[in-house]
């Protein structure tokens, strides 16, 4: 772990517990509030939607890179067992275009969206000393340019909140995952900035 020397004092990197400040668990969710998942189709997406879905009957959307495909299909199709059918939108979140594209469809068929979500991740493990900056950005891209383009394109809705998915990633070294690590580095940054200038709550959950 890297060491510090500030204002002479030395710091070190130490993970502890933090006990429970927030008093009374209230919810964050509404009974059948309308979600927005950037890549939602993924696993902790639609682990996160089937627990919405089920306890409040929530209405969700996924936007994913993939086209439609039979393994996204299933996942839908057992998902509309429990609740409502989540929509799935084909859009890449790192180009602003394709993203806005994605948000006025939505915005079409829902009159609100009460919160989105940055479920996106692309994994591209490789040692540094072998990994060039194509395969580096790769990994980082899907935190650090769809944190910001999400934030352009649904900033101006009366969301609820905004929920980052990062990983513990951003307080560990893991061996070949230096471009995720950098992406939740930054994206677990952002969040925090973001929480002093939003209106709406923003948080993150590093798994």
């Amino acid at each position: 772990n890297a060491i510090a020397y500030r204002d002479y004092e030395w710091y070190k990197q130490k993970l502890i517990p933090v006990r429970n400040f927030y008093g009374d668990n209230v919810s964050g969710y509404r009974e059948q509030g309308v979600y927005v998942v950037i890549g939602g189709a993924g696993v902790v997406g639609e682990i996160w939607s089937e627990y919405v879905i089920r306890k409040y009957q929530a209405r969700v959307i996924w936007i994913g890179r993939r086209e439609m495909v039979n393994e996204i299909q299933l996942k839908i199709d057992r998902l509309s067992e429990i609740g409502q059918r989540p929509c799935y939108i084909a859009a890449d979140a790192a180009n602003l275009k394709d993203l806005q594209s994605a948000y006025e469809k939505i915005t079409k068929e829902y009159r609100t969206i009460n919160g989105v979500i940055h479920s996106a991740i692309n994994l591209k493990d490789k040692s540094l000393a072998n990994m060039d900056e194509e395969i580096f950005y790769e990994g980082l891209s899907p935190k650090q340019d769809v944190s910001i383009n999400m934030i352009q394109v649904f900033k101006n809705e009366p969301l609820d909140f905004v929920l980052f998915f990062s990983s513990v990633m951003s307080f560990t070294k893991s061996a070949g995952q230096s471009n995720y690590a950098s992406g939740c580095t930054f994206e677990d940054a952002f969040a925090y900035r973001l929480s002093k200038e939003l209106s709406c709550s923003v948080k993150v959950i590093n798994w």
